[in-house]
């Protein structure tokens, strides 16, 4: 048995204690908590499918701005994707759109949207909605140490899916620049960023 399979096998442990507790009239608090899962799941589908449908009109939009540039740093306009969106939300199916290599495209999309995109348009948006405003300086160092090191789990995460290093290499570069850039501005302007983070999320 897996990891994966452990993991799931737990989940459904938890979620049929709530489904139990949910039919005693939430005697454990479980329940609650069950149903709360099930309502979050309609808001949540509408923003991922909102995005996924919206991939391909963002694709023609951007593609005059975003392959010019990228390639002029050397990598594929695929990369884009899963730099600004979640691979289940839009990055990747942004990322097969935009892509010259189906290669670079399934790289940016999936592995670097798990990475990156995740962070930019889930994580952060959502975090700063559930902390107080006072811990969000907090928020922001733990997001600056997490954004440094995408550049290299995306590395190691290209090398297991089986890429080839000098693709994954050549690829890397803007992700290294945009991953540097959200470090700084964490850095030194810590208040405008998680205000922007937090505009871009809703």
């Amino acid at each position: 048995m897996g990891i994966n399979e452990i993991i799931v096998y737990i989940m459904v442990v938890f979620m049929a204690l709530g489904a139990i507790d949910k039919c005693l009239g939430n005697k454990f608090g479980l329940g609650e908590k069950f149903e709360e899962g099930f309502m979050a799941m309609g808001s949540l589908a509408i923003a991922m499918i909102g995005v996924i449908c919206l991939a391909p009109v963002l694709a023609n939009i951007l593609e005059p701005v975003i392959v010019p540039v990228f390639n002029f740093l050397g990598a594929d306009p695929g990369m884009f994707g899963g730099t600004l969106l979640a691979n289940d939300m839009g990055g990747a199916s942004l990322s097969k759109a935009l892509a010259v290599d189906s290669q670079a495209g399934m790289f940016g999309g999936l592995i670097v949207g798990s990475m990156m995109g995740v962070t930019i348009v889930f994580t952060i948006p959502v975090a700063l909605g559930i902390i107080e405003k006072e811990d969000h300086k907090f928020l922001a160092m733990g997001v600056l140490a997490g954004v440094i090191t995408i550049p290299l789990g995306a590395f190691v995460g290209g090398l297991v899916a089986g890429f080839p290093i000098i693709m994954v290499l050549k690829n890397l570069i803007p992700i290294v620049i945009i991953a540097a850039l959200i470090a700084l501005g964490l850095w030194k302007f810590e208040n405008a960023i998680v205000k922007g983070f937090t505009v871009f999320g809703k």
